[in-house]
């Protein structure tokens, strides 16, 4: 396998991949595509499992935009959008940030993999409490009962059953306002790493 890799490659196996995955089952480096044109075309990595057909692209500054001319750079561009027309998924990483911020490119692989990736590769989490979570994150990491009622479309019962489970869960805590009925919940920054993880 070291001969089809790179040093960007090699990095990205090393820093985001194998911390997560633990192995290397499923994916094939340097795949070859034959686009509709007939065109061979090469993938850094491809995941190929289930319903999943991923193409993984490690890309340094000077190779993918400094060193390029501007056909190059419309090429590939086409080639991201013909790949997508045949079902692959893409994820582009910057070398750098595979080299400097590697915590962070896992975070975000496992934020597009729960996202796009099969069931099994994360613990179930409700859709619902996921829509909180992520109009919460966009709002400040605040929610009042009536809002997740409005982003959910829920009556009272079921919206504040799903509060509870993210309480439950420590992605939320009630916030105290001298009442016995809670009126807003915060999110809880130390949880959310792990909710995402």
């Amino acid at each position: 396998m070291k001969e089809k890799y790179g040093n960007a490659e090699i990095a990205f196996l090393r820093n985001v991949w194998f911390p997560i995955f633990g192995s290397l089952d499923h994916l094939i480096p340097e795949h070859e595509v034959m686009d509709p044109t007939g065109r061979v075309r090469f993938m850094d990595n491809a995941y190929v499992y289930a319903c999943c057909l991923w193409d993984l692209e490690v890309d340094g500054f000077g190779p993918h935009l400094r060193d390029i001319d501007r056909w190059k750079f419309a090429d590939e561009r086409r080639r991201d959008v013909i790949f997508q027309t045949m079902g692959w998924r893409i994820a582009r990483f910057a070398y750098d940030d595979i080299i400097e911020r590697p915590h962070e490119c896992r975070r975000l692989l496992e934020a597009w993999i729960a996202r796009f990736g099969p069931s099994t590769f994360v613990q179930e989490r409700s859709p619902l409490c996921d829509t909180i979570v992520r109009r919460a994150m966009a709002l400040g990491g605040e929610v009042r009962p009536r809002e997740a009622r409005a982003w959910l479309g829920l009556s009272d019962k079921p919206t504040l059953a799903v509060l509870r489970r993210l309480v439950a869960d420590g992605v939320l805590e009630p916030v105290p306002a001298g009442s016995l009925r809670v009126s807003l919940y915060r999110l809880r920054p130390e949880a959310l790493r792990e909710y995402w993880v």
